[in-house]
């Protein structure tokens, strides 16, 4: 798989592919989903996961996501906040969550 090989941006255009033949397909906005997240574009990760939420609303893995992207934004904001009070202990611990959210989506994406 492209994106466990780090390769995102082919990863996601391989998705889009996908979703220009079958745009029902949930589980390839899901996987476009953890590809935004992981290169940063967390808007765009967030709207994927909800498309995919709407298109298969019983998708334990799309509700999970969902709250993966929302967790990941909170953390940068949190950390970006106390960035700019000078708190760096605070701030490096809340990036550190962010290093952990992505380490997890590696991982469930290099999952058969």
């Amino acid at each position: 798989m492209k994106f466990a090989q780090n390769k995102i941006e082919e990863a996601i255009k391989d998705c889009t592919l996908a979703l220009q033949y079958d745009p029902k397909y949930s589980k390839a906005y899901l996987q476009r989903s953890l590809c935004y997240l992981q290169s940063g574009s967390f808007e765009d990760a967030l709207i994927d996961a909800q498309k995919a939420t709407e298109l298969d609303p019983h998708d334990i893995s799309v509700s999970q996501q969902i709250q993966r992207v929302k967790e990941t934004i909170q953390n940068i904001q949190i950390a970006e906040e106390n960035k700019k009070k000078g708190k760096w202990t605070e701030a490096f611990a809340a990036y550190e969550g962010r290093r952990s959210d992505f380490i997890l989506v590696g991982s469930y994406c290099s999952m058969p």
